[in-house]
């Protein structure tokens, strides 16, 4: 036999208190239609009841994940069949306690298999005569319209601690008690985005940063440079200027020479001149 779920709506929320847990009563089972066309007479839930005993209570049919808490009595008023569970006043619940109150789940659900064999039908209707339900979950999503959860609270307000928040994912499950599942995966959504985009501007930043500093380094390199050019063109100047005022200095000295061994030259005819003249005498 596969594996079956057949959900019913509830639309009234209160929860009774006790020291260590919160009792939790609910319609499980109608025999309404439910929406895909499915009946289950409250004689085949007794029966299942009777030979397979009281189901798991858990959430959204994950049998993977710890329970919800424990199933203590199943009872039936008229055709409907009720459950009252107690849910542990642990933290891990707390958000699930919320939900309730709320009204963020919409029903039970009823996870069972189904004998085909004894499957009847009324004309498009299928009658599930004999079934075995083997665990019975809270649900955002029933099928059928015919059940609800009942609770009474002394407490209207709970709180979440959050300084046991450490992840997004423990923020998505902290947000779950004051917003819907699917508001709270919203938000989660948003606050990645908004660290995706805050990470994309510091790293614009970095870049920005980054070659400004790169800006400030080249125009420092380019004053250094220039600088340098600077001294050695000067440099440069001075050494033209030493050696133009060297040549200067030799050329004068030239000069000078010049006009002493023209001085004695003139000197020398002068007196050769002399010498003749007084010859002639």
């Amino acid at each position: 036999m596969k594996p079956q779920y057949k959900g019913f709506e509830f639309n009234q929320k209160s929860m009774h208190e006790e020291e260590d847990y919160w009792v939790v009563e609910g319609i499980f089972s109608t025999p309404e239609e439910d929406f895909g066309g499915d009946i289950v007479p409250v004689q085949a839930v007794k029966n299942s009841i009777a030979a397979n005993g009281i189901p798991s209570f858990r959430h959204q049919h994950d049998g993977l994940q710890h329970p919800m808490g424990k199933i203590v009595e199943i009872f039936y008023e008229g055709q409907d069949s009720k459950l009252k569970a107690h849910i542990p006043k642990d933290p891990m619940f707390s958000g699930f306690i919320k939900l309730i109150k709320m009204g963020a789940y919409k029903g039970l659900s009823i996870g069972y298999m189904v004998n085909t064999e004894k499957v009847t039908w009324e004309g498009n209707v299928r009658v599930l005569n004999e079934i075995n339900i083997f665990e019975i979950s809270l649900v955002d999503s029933p099928m059928n319209g015919g059940t609800n959860i009942q609770a009474k609270n002394k407490q209207e307000t709970m709180s979440m601690n959050l300084s046991e928040v450490k992840s997004l994912s423990d923020m998505e499950s902290f947000l779950t008690a004051f917003v819907s599942n699917s508001e709270s995966k919203t938000v989660i959504s948003k606050i990645n985005e908004f660290k995706q985009r805050d990470a994309e501007a510091q790293v614009q930043r970095d870049a920005d940063a980054k070659k400004e500093k790169d800006d400030e380094r080249e125009v420092m390199r380019k004053e250094i440079e220039e600088d340098i050019a600077q001294k050695a063109k000067e440099k440069e100047d001075a050494e033209a200027d030493v050696e133009k005022e060297r040549l200067k200095k030799e050329a004068e000295a030239s000069e000078e020479v010049e006009a002493v061994e023209k001085k004695s030259k003139l000197e020398a005819m002068l007196l050769e001149i002399k010498t003749l003249t007084n010859k002639d005498k």
